[in-house]
C-alpha cells in the first residue's frame, strides 16, 4: 500500500506553498452567516450515461457477439477491475469486506490503488493509458482473455475510466440534483463543491457546465488538494479554505463511507443514494415552512 500521507507531504515541501493541505491553510474570515450546502459532483449532480457509452463506444453488435460467445457482458466490469487491482499488486477484496473504513470505495471495493493515484493528481492520465496500454498487451501475450473481442472490450472500459475527454462525452447532468443546488442557492445559501477528481475532468466540466459553477461560491477537489474523500483532511480543507464551521454546513453525497466521514467532523449530512431520492428530499424541503438544512444525517433512499 503506498504511504499516501507521506508523500502528500514531500509533494507540500516541494510545492513551496498553497497546494491545499489543511495543516497549511490560514483560515478565513467568514463572509457571512449564511448556512451551506456543499455538493460532491459525480453521482449527485453529474453521472455517466452508460448506455450510450456501451452503444457509442462499444457497439450493439460487438457486445451481441460477445453474447452469442456464451460470455456474460456484465462481468466485463469485475473483470476491467481486476486488472486494476493486478496492475499495482493488490489483491481483490470480498465483496463487502472493507477493513478500511477510511479507504475510498468504487462500486463498493476498496478502490484500486491506481484509481487513488489518479484522483489525486499523482499520475496524469496520459501516464496511467500508456500504463494500461502496455498491461493489456502484457496480459494479451499471456492469454488472460478469452476472445479478441474480449480484450478490446475490457480495454475500452480502461480507457473511459482514465480518459477525461471520452468520459465528458457520455456525461450528464442529473437534474434533481441541480435542482436542489439552484433552489438553496435562489434561498440564500452559499454553495460548494467537494469532489474526488481529477485535474483534466474537473476542467472539462468547468468549460462545459459553467452555468452550473457560475452559482457555487467555492470549489475543492482532490487532485488540487492531493487529499480525497473519506479522509478528514479535505473536509477540514474546505472548512480553513473559505472559513467555515462544519455545523453550518450540510454535505450531499452519494457515497456512504463519505457521510459517516463529515458526520464525525460535525456536518449535517444527506445521504443522496439515487436521483429518485433526491427528487424526494426536494419536494419535502419546498413544502417546508423553513429552507434550513438538516443538522444532522439524513438518508434519502
Amino acid at each position: 500500500m503506498i504511504n499516501y500521507k507521506k508523500n502528500l507531504l514531500i509533494l507540500a515541501l516541494l510545492a513551496g506553498t498553497g497546494i491545499g493541505f489543511a495543516m497549511f491553510a490560514r483560515p478565513l474570515h467568514r463572509r457571512s452567516a449564511a448556512p451551506v450546502a456543499v455538493f460532491d459532483l459525480g453521482g449527485v449532480l453529474f453521472e455517466v450515461n452508460n448506455g450510450k457509452l456501451m452503444k457509442k463506444k462499444i457497439g450493439i453488435g460487438k457486445i451481441i457477439s460477445y453474447v452469442l460467445g456464451f460470455n456474460n457482458p456484465f462481468k466485463l466490469q469485475k473483470k476491467t477491475f481486476d486488472i486494476l487491482y493486478q496492475m499495482r499488486g493488490e489483491q481483490r477484496p470480498k465483496k463487502g469486506h472493507i477493513p478500511d473504513p477510511m479507504h475510498p470505495l468504487a462500486r463498493g471495493l476498496p478502490m484500486p490503488e491506481i484509481m487513488i493515484e489518479w484522483q489525486l493528481g499523482l499520475k496524469t492520465p496520459t501516464e496511467l493509458l500508456d500504463e494500461v496500454n502496455e498491461y493489456v498487451a502484457h496480459l494479451a501475450q499471456n492469454k488472460h482473455f478469452s476472445s479478441g473481442l474480449q480484450r478490446r472490450l475490457v480495454h475500452t472500459i480502461l480507457t473511459h475510466i482514465f480518459d477525461a475527454k471520452e468520459r465528458i462525452a457520455f456525461t450528464e447532468p442529473i437534474k434533481e440534483g441541480w435542482d436542489l443546488l439552484h433552489w438553496y442557492k435562489k434561498n440564500g445559501h452559499e454553495i460548494y463543491i467537494l469532489s474526488n477528481m481529477d485535474h483534466d475532468t474537473m476542467g472539462l466540466l468547468q468549460e462545459h457546465y459553467p452555468e452550473l459553477f457560475a452559482q457555487v461560491n467555492g470549489v475543492v477537489y482532490s487532485a488540487e488538494v492531493k487529499t480525497m474523500k473519506p479522509w478528514p483532511d479535505i473536509f477540514q480543507h474546505l472548512l480553513d479554505k473559505f472559513g467555515l464551521q462544519a455545523e453550518q454546513c450540510t454535505f450531499f453525497d452519494d457515497q456512504l463511507e463519505n457521510i459517516k466521514s463529515a458526520q464525525n467532523l460535525g456536518f449535517g449530512t444527506v445521504h443522496c443514494s439515487s436521483p429518485k431520492a433526491m427528487k424526494q428530499w426536494f419536494k419535502q424541503v419546498k413544502s417546508a415552512e423553513s429552507v434550513t438544512l438538516p443538522a444532522a444525517s439524513l438518508t434519502i433512499a
